[in-house]
């Protein structure tokens, strides 16, 4: 039992450091007024659990996105999506995008569990909304659509 308590926790330490870092470094960049005045909108949301969501959509788009690429947070119509440019993903892969512990192909492991957007899934319909996922010409767009 105490490998399995050892195990879960290096699951949990090792994306959770990664994030950490990654986190630091994306906020350490300037943005400008325009940049901040684009997030400006309201939902009816959960605070700690919507920011896990994006949480999890942003560290997935610095694991497997591009390296050196943009990564955009946007909000339009009582949605939040986050966006960013990397490998396309087929249709069959991106309708099971959300399902627990499924990652598109094994070299995209990269130190994850497999939970993080079957989290954001989760989070969304306890929020009575949905999450979308689009993949086309290099672009990956995760969209959260919360009720009106």
């Amino acid at each position: 039992m105490s490998q399995v308590s050892t195990d879960m926790a290096h699951d949990l330490r090792t994306p959770i450091s990664t994030l950490i870092g990654q986190t630091e470094v994306a906020l350490s960049q300037t943005h400008s007024v325009v940049d901040y005045l684009a997030l400006h909108g309201e939902l009816l949301a959960d605070p700690q659990l919507l920011q896990r969501a994006l949480a999890n959509l942003i560290a997935n788009a610095l694991r497997y996105g591009d390296q050196n690429s943009t990564i955009r947070v946007f909000n339009q119509d009582h949605s939040l999506t986050v966006e960013n440019h990397g490998p396309a993903l087929s249709e069959e892969q991106q309708a099971r995008i959300f399902d627990r512990f499924w990652r598109a192909d094994s070299s995209r492991h990269q130190g994850s569990s497999g939970l993080g957007l079957s989290i954001v899934r989760s989070i969304m319909r306890l929020h009575q909304g949905s999450c979308e996922m689009h993949s086309e010409q290099g672009v990956n767009r995760f969209t959260l659509r919360f009720p009106y």
